[in-house]
């Protein structure tokens, strides 16, 4: 995304309208769009429906003529770094609150219509950075492509996170399924697990294909996924009454549409866990999931087994990619044939504010730097000294007029 050659476009940010009247508008430019599932309106209506109170979006539109080219929601919220340095941030589909940003979008961005160009998010992008009311920073989370050609007044902090997924096409092309398209010892993994699982009854994947056997897979694996990050001491996928407000309305609006999935594990008539996937445009999000650690062997590796049952399943109903989003983990190392990289960027002004943050964060990491150091010091004075090479050989030689 060249931010230095924006297409010429009218950039406009205004109130957000009444959800039915966006609702059509953003309908009928993601038809005109390649945005993601998370650019989609199955993604930014529930998001939009359950955002708390104090959290004030709008609207970011881009016309030419008349005809409607672009659209984002951004949300302000005002943060202050260090204790002191007061800052006007922005959010890119998110609200700068912890308790709502869990979700995690990915493939974020402007939904723009596709022959128009990149341009147009560029164009969008730089219209909200300019002006005497701009933002001291954009926050762009999960982005494919970071902001690139910055204009003179703009700077940007990136970080990269790995994302792991499997190209069910290339499967299909090979002529073999997914076991036979792994390497040797992916598919000696995958093999194992399925073996250990499928005792003593084999497995098998049972889709939630009615709304009220989605709304009771979600309870399930609500429960399941809690008592597990609770019991390690965190509040997991549903801890706020917003995500749980959220998912309940995705589950609603998208299981009718196909566009949310919902698997359970079973091994005979147990349950051993429920999958919650997104479906977009040939692409299968993996989302979360609650695994029944209870019945199971600690030996045993449900997810590896599950995933491998789902990306059959998946591959066999026509889907283009089985996407285990962003998180460098083993299992997902194990069982994906292919990675790619979204960015956490953030855009500031090139002000002295921000120039007194960077010094600030420079200043913070180097104090880190010698804490670490002196730490180091001290468990090293702390720990016994060897002895010396005489006292080594004096503690083996017997005392003088006593026996060996």
């Amino acid at each position: 995304m060249n931010l230095s050659a924006p297409t010429p476009c009218q950039v406009r940010l205004v109130a957000l309208p009444a959800l039915p009247e966006l609702e059509a508008q953003w309908r009928d430019l993601e038809a005109r769009a390649d945005g993601s599932f998370f650019t989609s309106w199955d993604w930014i209506g529930p998001w939009l429906a359950c955002l708390p109170a104090g959290c004030t979006a709008r609207l970011l539109r881009a016309e030419r003529d008349g005809r409607l080219l672009g659209l984002a929601v951004v949300i302000d919220r005002p943060q202050r770094r260090f204790g002191f340095l007061p800052l006007r941030c922005t959010y890119l589909h998110e609200t700068g609150r912890p308790d709502c940003d869990a979700l995690t979008i990915e493939y974020n961005g402007c939904l723009t219509d596709r022959e128009a160009g990149a341009g147009v998010e560029a164009a969008m992008l730089r219209a909200l950075m300019e002006g005497p009311r701009a933002p001291d920073e954009l926050k762009l989370s999960g982005v494919v492509t970071p902001p690139q050609a910055l204009p003179p007044n703009l700077q940007m902090r990136s970080h990269p996170h790995r994302s792991f997924f499997v190209d069910l096409q290339a499967i299909d092309a090979s002529g073999k399924d997914y076991l036979g398209f792994l390497k040797q010892r992916q598919r000696y993994l995958v093999r194992k697990s399925l073996k250990r699982l499928s005792e003593p009854a084999p497995l098998r994947l049972e889709v939630a294909d009615s709304l009220p056997k989605a709304r009771e897979f979600l309870a399930e694996l609500e429960r399941l996924h809690t008592r597990y990050w609770v019991a390690k001491g965190e509040p997991g996928a549903f801890g706020s009454d917003f995500q749980r407000r959220f998912h309940a309305r995705m589950v609603e609006q998208g299981q009718p549409s196909g566009r949310v999935v919902l698997l359970a594990l079973r091994r005979g008539d147990e349950s051993l866990g429920y999958f919650y996937y997104f479906s977009h445009r040939g692409w299968v999000h993996y989302y979360q999931s609650g695994i029944d650690y209870d019945r199971l062997d600690t030996s045993e590796s449900p997810g590896l087994a599950a995933h491998a049952l789902a990306i059959e399943h998946f591959r066999q109903q026509g889907w283009r990619v089985y996407d285990f989003m962003t998180g460098d983990l083993q299992y997902k190392r194990t069982l994906c044939t292919d990675e790619m990289t979204l960015y956490w960027s953030v855009l500031q002004q090139r002000s002295a504010k921000m120039r007194l943050e960077d010094w600030l964060l420079r200043q913070a990491k180097e104090v880190r730097g010698h804490w670490r150091q002196w730490q180091q010091r001290q468990q090293r004075r702390r720990q016994p000294s060897p002895p010396a090479d005489g006292e080594v050989a004096a503690a083996a030689t017997p005392a003088a007029g006593n026996p060996s």
